[in-house]
């Protein structure tokens, strides 16, 4: 059987023997399908991954286990990969390889991506005794184990120490280290080998005061990614309604299903935006308008007004109700579609059109251009 570590962000950093390995071995299986099978479309591998996870029933954690043991038994070949770097590092496989060695099955490694040896590399820190720790206790036992891990570095029996923390623990961390009163350094990474990569280095002190200066969201992930910076805003949105009839159940829906992404992205601390509203153009208003007996405006400000209520009714967090009316939602898609013009983004290939959003339409250039009312 072998252990074939995998990458921790970048997908370039599967080594060429995993490669050869996980693209030949008869069976692969993997803590989440999903996560492995992307990463082999990546690199080309088209193949069956099969589930095992550790933290499965175990009733069927022994079914999968005895059928892993069998297939080895019938002298074929079986791979294992965790989602994210080595397995058994702080990761699932331990008990796997335990019961198939038991059996007298050989288990090969298959090194490769781990944020333990990358963090290390990059600290700068005396490592010829480092004690790795794997993630602190949430509760029972942390007091003991800090204690443990202070009296390691005054003794010596250590000159480093590493450990994996989640990025809404790490600030409190810095808070306990600050008061050991021991010249300390910290080498603090998230989110290695990604396009975001960070570290930064210096006292507890130093460190709680530059992550005082960002803006950070927190996240589950991989043990190495701690923290990641936020970056600018970003919308979540939902369909922009008609109000030429009332709205349905469907709409109701999508309104609950954005509002708790945004609730839920805010939390995690995203500078999120939430939008919501009508779109008050087109033929299909002002039919709807004249079935009435009302004007389009009459009949755009009751109808919108229903909607903005149910959005009301329902609770929702959005920032704005727009209408496709508000003169600067106009002003500024007019503006978009100007600068896409001038950038050479529109009238190229089948994009020989200009969208008016007064009055709802595709104006062609020439129109555009010869009637500069209808601009």
């Amino acid at each position: 059987m072998y252990v074939v570590a995998t990458p921790i962000g970048n997908l370039q950093d599967l080594t060429l023997r995993g490669l050869k390995v996980l693209g030949e071995v008869n069976h692969l299986y993997a803590e989440d399908t999903r996560v492995t099978q992307g990463m082999l479309q990546r690199h080309g591998i088209k193949r069956s991954v099969s589930s095992y996870r550790e933290a499965a029933d175990r009733g069927l954690l022994e079914r999968i286990i005895t059928d892993i043991l069998f297939k080895l038994k019938q002298g074929e070949s079986v791979a294992y990969v965790s989602d994210a770097g080595s397995p058994g590092v702080s990761d699932p496989g331990n008990y796997l390889v335990s019961r198939v060695v038991a059996l007298g099955y050989s288990v090969v490694p298959i090194p490769g991506a781990s944020a333990l040896p990358a963090i290390l590399s990059v600290a700068g820190f005396p490592s010829m005794r480092p004690l790795f720790v794997g993630f602190l206790p949430k509760k029972k036992g942390h007091q003991t184990l800090m204690g443990k891990l202070k009296g390691a570095l005054e003794s010596g029996v250590c000159d480093t120490v590493v450990f994996y923390e989640s990025p809404e623990r790490i600030v409190k961390l810095l808070g306990e280290l600050m008061t050991w009163e021991m010249p300390l350094q910290v080498c603090l990474g998230r989110e290695l080998t990604k396009l975001y990569e960070e570290i930064m280095r210096g006292t507890p002190e130093e460190v709680m005061s530059d992550l005082s200066k960002r803006a950070y969201h927190q996240r589950r992930d991989h043990p190495s990614h701690l923290l990641r910076t936020a970056m600018k805003p970003y919308y979540i949105t939902t369909s922009i309604a008609y109000p030429n009839a009332a709205p349905h159940i469907g709409y109701a829906l999508e309104l609950v299903q954005a509002d708790f992404l945004a609730r839920y992205y805010r939390q995690m601390g995203f500078p999120v935006k939430f939008l919501t509203g009508v779109d008050v153009h087109g033929l299909k208003i002002q039919r709807a308008a004249e079935k009435t007996g009302q004007s389009v405006e009459a009949f755009v400000a009751e109808k919108s007004g229903i909607f903005e209520t149910l959005a009301g009714t329902l609770g929702l967090s959005h920032d704005r109700f727009i209408s496709t009316g508000d003169e600067d939602h106009i002003a500024m898609s007019q503006a978009l579609w100007r600068a896409c013009a001038a950038n050479g983004d529109i009238y190229k290939k089948s994009y020989r059109a200009w969208y008016n959003v007064k009055e709802e339409e595709f104006l062609g250039m020439v129109d555009e251009v010869a009637d500069p009312k209808r601009r």
